[in-house]
């Protein structure tokens, strides 16, 4: 993963597209940060539902993927869908 280190976003998402599985592990390397501090701000939130904090990544992990695959570069999908899963968490 070295060369891929001074890479932006939108580059990595490039190599994405075109099935580097290096870049697809990188940004879900990256990413992971931010869907665990999510769930974990809702993880009391979501015991009142019968969810674990597993759940939360999960889900968390199925949005981002999501994003991945729905990427238009023109739109900045990525970026979009990676701060609204909050709401996909919660």
């Amino acid at each position: 993963m070295g060369m891929y280190k001074d890479l932006n976003d939108y580059e990595i998402m490039y190599l994405v597209e075109e099935n580097d599985d290096v870049a697809n592990e990188l940004i879900f390397i990256k990413y992971r940060p931010i869907i665990l501090n999510i769930a974990i701000k809702y993880k009391e939130e979501a015991k009142k539902y019968g969810l674990e904090l597993d759940d939360l990544i999960q889900e968390g992990y199925v949005g981002l993927y999501s994003a991945m695959k729905n990427y238009n570069q023109n739109k900045d999908y990525l970026r979009t869908n990676v701060f609204h899963l909050e709401t996909l968490i919660a």
